[in-house]
C-alpha cells in the first residue's frame, strides 16, 4: 500500500489530545482524525485513502478494510490506547463481506465489535468500499 497520511503528534484543544493528518477531509468537513478526552479515545470514520488523494485498493474490501483498521489502530495507539482497550469498532460497508469482519478481528483484537451497513453514496470518493470507526478506553 503507498503512503496513507501521516498522523500528527498529538496536541492538547483545552483538556482534549487530538491528532490530524494532511487529509483535506478533516479540515474541509472541520473534524480530526482522533480525540482523547480523560480515558476515552474517539476515531473519526477511517478509510483507505492515501496522501495522494486516492483510495488504496479499489475493488478490494479486504484490503480497504485492513488498511483503515490499521491506520484507526495507529490513531489510538498514539493517543495511549492500545488494541485491546478498543470498545467498539464499527464498519461501514458498501456490502456485506465476511472478509472485512475478519480483517478487523485480526487487528482489533481481543474485544466485542459491532458492524453497521450504509449505502455507498455516504462516502466522498467512489471508490471507498469501507469506513472504520473506533472507540477506545485508556
Amino acid at each position: 500500500m503507498s503512503e496513507s497520511f501521516p498522523l500528527s503528534s498529538p496536541y492538547p484543544i483545552a483538556s482534549t489530545l487530538v491528532i490530524d493528518t494532511s487529509n483535506p477531509v478533516e479540515s474541509l468537513f472541520g473534524y480530526h482524525r482522533a480525540v482523547r478526552k480523560g480515558p476515552f479515545i474517539f476515531v473519526s470514520g477511517t478509510t483507505a485513502l492515501l496522501s495522494n488523494n486516492t483510495v488504496a485498493f479499489p475493488n478490494d474490501f479486504f484490503a480497504q478494510a485492513k488498511a483503515a483498521f490499521e491506520i484507526a489502530v495507529a490513531a489510538v495507539e498514539k493517543l495511549g490506547g492500545y488494541t485491546k482497550a478498543v470498545g467498539e469498532a464499527f464498519t461501514n460497508a458498501f456490502q456485506i463481506k465476511h472478509e472485512v469482519g475478519a480483517e478487523g478481528r485480526s487487528v482489533v483484537t481481543g474485544v466485542a465489535a459491532t458492524m453497521i451497513v450504509t449505502g455507498k453514496e455516504s462516502f466522498v470518493d467512489n471508490n471507498m468500499l469501507v469506513e472504520v470507526e473506533i472507540d477506545a478506553l485508556v
